[in-house]
């Protein structure tokens, strides 16, 4: 979870937090903004009003544990240029929100696609969820996000709060699919594989730290990830499809368990394994991005992990990455997309060890290769272990 930092799931309408956002609400605990006031029902004559619909959302966030905060616009008077204007003159827990969750751009509703696109012109760290199209009344995506079975009955139990919609001749159809559908998440509308790529890579980190923080158990950012997230404040370019984290070997009984809540969360293990009994460390994806879980060991003088051998002129079945042992002996912090994560201490230490020239940026397809030593100079062959 952020610490002294927001995530604000940014909602259009009184009911699409809990149709579509519940799982995520219920894992993240969000600060909850509701974009508009519903006038059109009333207006049309279906005699529910705007403040009946404030008072559901109130009651169904209350009951998932989190503040709920409304922007006040008209649904019947919402464009991009008041939206941008409410969310500036918002309260500044709301401005500084450093990781938001909005609509897709997905032409299903319009006050939906104002207000995914007004989330990427206003906010760095948007993770868009899918509502629905004009031709698919409930939500698809790249990242499924599957619940456990008491959030599943919490959801169904929230979506009765919302007595003026559930049964309404127009919505009851959304309520009907969302007791039954999961939930997911997307690139938004900008196109090319890296911008899906991207965010999926960000949607699994959060995963993959949730499992971690759920068990107590601390891991820090490592290799290209922790490169990226100190040199750049972003993943690298071109790197997309690659997480690396790291966690003390003295955890390395509990890896099972670990996979076991990664799972739970909508990833799943592609390959694990073990050399001279010490575990290696274990690879989990969901699409098309994988994260690397790595074990790091502690040497009287320095640190380590291992990786199969790939390297020439090395007697030994594994290689190793060798870092100072300083790095490892406690971990610092760094602010990245909004979370606080560990990262190794004297961490420019590490990266020299690791990479050489850190600071210049020699990224993958343009130069660097992970097996070239003089790229990755604590890449060490026959290491005694």
């Amino acid at each position: 979870m952020l610490k002294g930092e927001f995530k604000m799931f940014l909602a259009p309408h009184n009911d699409d937090e809990a149709l579509f956002g519940a799982f995520t609400i219920m894992r993240e605990k969000p600060l909850v903004v509701i974009a508009t006031d519903s006038y059109v029902q009333q207006l049309r004559g279906d005699g529910i009003t705007a403040e009946q619909r404030r008072l559901e959302t109130k009651r169904a966030m209350e009951k998932l544990g989190v503040e709920s905060y409304f922007l006040g616009i008209p649904d019947s008077k919402c464009t991009k240029e008041l939206l941008i204007d409410r969310l500036k003159t918002a309260p500044e827990k709301i401005r500084n929100a450093k990781l938001i969750f909005a609509p897709m751009i997905e032409g299903g509703n319009k006050i939906h696609d104002i207000v995914g696109e007004v989330a990427e012109e206003v906010f760095d760290n948007v993770l868009h969820y899918s509502t629905y199209t004009k031709t698919r009344p409930y939500p698809e995506g790249d990242i499924e996000v599957k619940p456990t079975q008491k959030e599943q009955e919490l959801k169904i139990e929230i979506l009765e709060e919302y007595s003026t919609q559930k049964n309404h001749k127009y919505n009851k159809i959304y309520f009907q699919l969302a007791k039954k559908r999961n939930e997911y998440f997307n690139a938004s509308r900008l196109a090319g594989t890296i911008t899906n790529l991207k965010e999926q890579a960000l949607k699994n980190l959060i995963d993959v730290k949730g499992a971690f923080d759920e068990l107590g158990i601390p891991f820090c950012l490592m290799d290209g990830t922790l490169l990226g997230a100190y040199r750049d404040g972003d993943f690298i370019k071109g790197d997309y499809n690659d997480i690396d984290i790291g966690f003390d070997a003295k955890y390395s009984k509990k890896i099972s368990l670990i996979i076991d809540k990664i799972e739970e969360r909508g990833l799943k293990k592609i390959w694990g394994t073990d050399l001279r009994g010490k575990v290696v460390g274990r690879k989990v994806a969901r699409g098309r991005n994988h994260v690397d879980i790595i074990c790091i060991y502690k040497k009287e003088k320095e640190a380590y992990n291992l990786g199969r051998n790939f390297l020439p002129n090395n007697s030994k079945e594994y290689m190793a990455y060798v870092h100072p042992i300083e790095c490892f002996k406690n971990f610092s912090k760094l602010i990245f997309k909004g979370m606080e994560f560990n990262i190794p201490n004297k961490v420019e230490n590490f990266l020299k060890a690791r990479y050489g020239n850190w600071k210049t940026p020699i990224r993958r397809g343009e130069g660097f290769h992970w097996l070239n030593i003089k790229q990755n100079p604590n890449l060490t062959a026959n290491y005694e272990i």
